[in-house]
């Protein structure tokens, strides 16, 4: 009896885990607006015309991510095309935030 009882808590913590952990990343889509701006420790910040849905730390439609990691460069040069053509992004996020301010991109993709 007691070992099915700690065997439904354990679910139900897991469960709540889950849903805290997919309710957590942030997804955005839009145009890069004209306000971006790398910083000194090689983070970019920009953000993006449309909403953007994530974590509570996370200033609305602001992503950053790492210019310096080898995926952060191709980031970076895909930014960029899309930025000047002045082509839609979608953005999904990783949940936590850089700065304390900012979610983080996880996966970044020119739409059109």
């Amino acid at each position: 009896m007691r070992s099915t009882y700690v065997f439904q808590c354990l679910i139900l913590v897991f469960a709540a885990l889950f849903s805290i952990s997919a309710q957590a990343n942030g997804a955005g889509q839009g145009i890069i607006q004209p306000n971006w701006n790398v910083y000194g420790d090689g983070n970019l910040f920009f953000y993006l015309s449309g909403a953007h849905s994530g974590p509570t730390c996370s200033i609305a439609e602001r992503w950053a991510f790492d210019t310096t990691t080898p995926v952060g460069k191709s980031y970076y040069a895909a930014f960029l095309m899309a930025y000047a053509s002045g082509k839609s992004i979608f953005v999904s996020g990783s949940g936590t935030c850089t700065h304390g301010n900012t979610e983080t991109v996880a996966d970044f993709h020119v739409v059109d």
